[in-house]
């Protein structure tokens, strides 16, 4: 009986190691991933803003599968705020406070998923933003340049 008990408390302690483990690499994780968004955060205010004149037909240019999740997620939301007058409308019918309560959780997990989405896609396309508008004034530096060389 004692051989199972210290086997049961030998099992417990190594999981408890594990875990303790585990929890220190995530930390770890956790921790780059912040310094690394910290980081991003102050390059992109660093930055300088776009002050050329930007036409607004060209002023965003997504892949197609970016245009496909933006509709995913628009579409996603308009179901989720029909989902909820749904909720709403059933609360004197057969659903009780707590599937209302699961399903708007479900719902605003959702949303909390696509708005991260948008905010990641928004942080993309203002860094590609930037570059493009690099790489058109490094091409103008050197096309001044050029000129003034076969100028002399």
């Amino acid at each position: 009986m004692s051989e199972i008990i210290d086997d049961v408390l030998a099992g417990l302690a190594s999981t408890r190691q594990t875990m303790h483990n585990q929890s220190d690499k995530i930390g770890e994780i956790m921790e780059k991933s912040n310094n690394t968004l910290l980081h991003i955060e102050a390059q992109a205010s660093t930055m300088p803003t776009f002050k050329g004149s930007v036409q607004p037909d060209n002023l965003y240019h997504l892949s197609p599968d970016c245009e496909l999740s933006l509709t995913r997620i628009l579409e996603q939301f308009q179901q989720l705020m029909q989902q909820s007058v749904k909720c709403e409308d059933n609360k004197a019918g057969a659903q009780t406070a707590l599937d209302c309560c699961l399903a708007t959780r479900h719902r605003v997990e959702n949303l909390r998923s696509s708005a991260r989405k948008l905010v990641a896609l928004h942080d993309t396309i203002a860094q590609l933003k930037l570059h493009v508008q690099e790489q058109h004034e490094l091409l103008a530096n050197v096309e001044k340049d050029d000129s003034l060389c076969e100028s002399t």
